[in-house]
């Protein structure tokens, strides 16, 4: 076996590179919106992920909120979460949809 001038990637292609792209702008800018329906800065939501070390796009919309009216920022929350841990953002689901912040 020939051995490789880099090491192998465990990381996967950004699956939403403009999100990649924002994530980093907004751990530069923390005060700016990432959810815009529910006004949520990305500072706060950068803390939710610091602070409870979670992968999961859903335990931080739970915790913030972030995520859970249009869900168009949900990209951004995952790509905030690779940034921040260094690993792959889970993207499992709670039982049922979220609607308005609310697990039904």
């Amino acid at each position: 076996m020939i051995p490789s001038d880099s090491p192998p990637s465990s990381r996967q292609a950004e699956p939403f590179p403009e999100a990649a792209a924002r994530a980093k702008e907004y751990l530069r800018h923390p005060d700016l919106i990432l959810c815009s329906c529910h006004g949520i800065p990305a500072e706060t939501v950068a803390t939710v992920i610091r602070r409870s070390n979670t992968r999961r796009v859903a335990d931080v919309s739970r915790v913030c909120t972030a995520g859970t009216g249009c869900a168009t920022c949900r990209p951004d929350i995952a790509a905030l979460i690779r940034e921040i841990t260094g690993e792959e953002p889970d993207w499992t689901l709670d039982e049922g949809p979220m609607l308005g912040g609310e697990w039904v």
